[in-house]
């Protein structure tokens, strides 16, 4: 049984946000994992969660900012070990090997989706597009990262429609 209840903090978030990749089985989720998510605002994201994480006194809540620009706030069980993990990117520049114009961002938040559970997405073509940022930064060191290029190939026009994103984007 999950003891963080993602339903509520995403519902009742003030911050402009979408989840990446989310999964089939969200509000639950696999402990020992993580659940990545663009948003606009680190201050009021560092407030908002840790003002939600006094609810669970058998968790504890620590933000982190690496310094390549990742943000991640690691929920841990009182025994140390990961319950989960809020990866969080701000900005564009955690893509190190692809220069991509910041319009990028505040378009994926302009045109979310609102999900049938209330909680928001990217649109399809910027789905497409992260998975491609996310394949093209990491697959060099994790090579699990093809399933990325593979879901893009796998989708109707996926290919033609990161193409013609990455012409958009691309600086």
């Amino acid at each position: 049984m999950n003891k963080i209840d993602l339903h509520k903090y995403f519902i009742e978030c003030p911050f402009n946000y979408v989840i990446i990749r989310k999964s089939k089985i969200f509000p639950n989720y696999q402990i020992n994992t993580d659940i990545d998510i663009l948003a606009n605002d680190m201050k009021n994201v560092i407030d908002y969660t840790m003002k939600f994480s006094k609810k669970y006194k058998d968790l504890k809540f620590n933000p982190i900012q690496r310094p390549s620009g990742h943000f991640h706030i690691d929920i841990h069980n009182l025994d140390g070990t990961l319950n989960l993990k809020l990866d969080f990117i701000f900005d564009v520049g955690v893509y190190k090997k692809i220069a991509l114009d910041k319009k990028l961002f505040v378009n994926i938040l302009k045109y979310k989706i609102k999900d049938l559970d209330g909680t928001y997405i990217p649109s399809n073509k910027y789905e497409l597009l992260i998975r491609y940022l996310e394949y093209k930064e990491n697959i060099d060191k994790r090579p699990d990262k093809i399933k990325h290029l593979n879901y893009i190939k796998d989708y109707p026009a996926g290919e033609k429609i990161v193409t013609e994103l990455m012409k958009e984007y691309s600086i």
